[in-house]
């Protein structure tokens, strides 16, 4: 693989980490939703958490080959959570590692395409989306350890 191909490349590995996240989050929010087997649904969210982490990764190693053409840093947009079960923070999670999946396509095109300066911008997009749903992550993990009085992952309720 050339250097050239090397951005593209970690856009298109960024998405399908996203997507096994998004899944992954929906999984966990089925278990909340049932109201059994918070065991596997926690399960579920560190998997979720673990595809973010290896996206956030391949996007950072691809935004290196951007930055000389004008990658903004800083993330944007709204961080407040305003939803009160664990299956709904899942299902944004979910919703927001779906179009982080998406914009790492677009910006994977770009990269192919000799457009860094549009994948920059898609990349950026992607990781307002990713911190979005670390965000509605962790309020579920919240409310995981609410529900169930523990932060281990296991335990049905009685």
């Amino acid at each position: 693989m050339s250097k050239e191909d090397l951005p593209a490349f970690q856009h298109a590995a960024a998405a399908r980490h996203h997507a096994q996240a998004a899944a992954r989050h929906i999984e966990a929010s089925r278990h909340y939703q049932v109201g059994k087997d918070y065991a596997h649904a926690a399960h579920q969210a560190m998997a979720a958490r673990g595809h973010g982490l290896w996206a956030q990764n391949h996007a950072d190693n691809a935004d290196r080959a951007h930055t000389p053409h004008g990658l903004v840093g800083a993330p944007t947009g709204d961080t407040t959570v305003p939803i009160s079960t664990a299956a709904d923070h899942h299902l944004e999670a979910a919703l927001h590692h779906k179009q982080a999946a998406r914009l790492h396509v677009a910006a994977s095109k770009h990269a192919e395409d000799g457009a860094p300066h549009l994948a920059a911008e898609q990349s950026q997009a992607a990781r307002d989306h990713a911190r979005r749903s670390a965000l509605h992550g962790d309020a579920a993990a919240q409310l995981h350890i609410e529900l169930t009085g523990s932060a281990a992952p296991g335990g049905e309720l009685a």
